[in-house]
């Protein structure tokens, strides 16, 4: 399958990587650092996949939050980091998550305003 993946930005600390895929089996769960045993309920939520994803995602210095809807990953960041190395870490996991599956994967990148 060919996934697609447009960034957008909400305001400066958030981002959203729309993709034409399904990426989480919840209508909408947000997950905060750290992660801890009370996530692992919600990780269940969102399915394999998106447990995957945010498991990931969280292990990127600057990720405050990711939250999962069924075709977005939504991220917030510290506000003292910048988008720069947050924003290629994050397309480099989704892009491995996909080609793992053996997905070729097409990253749309933000506008500039």
């Amino acid at each position: 399958m060919n996934v697609r993946i447009k960034i957008t930005e909400w305001c400066g600390n958030e981002r959203t990587y729309h993709l034409n895929v399904v990426v989480s089996e919840s209508k909408v769960q947000d997950f905060w650092r750290p992660l801890d045993a009370g996530s692992e309920d919600y990780l269940k939520k969102v399915g394999d996949l998106g447990s995957v994803i945010v498991k990931s995602l969280m292990q990127i210095d600057g990720v405050a939050q990711a939250c999962l809807r069924p075709y977005e990953v939504k991220i917030r960041k510290g506000e003292a980091f910048e988008w720069e190395s947050i924003d290629l870490r994050v397309i480099e996991i989704l892009r491995k998550i996909f080609s793992e599956r053996g997905d070729e994967v097409r990253v749309i990148p933000l506008e500039e305003k």
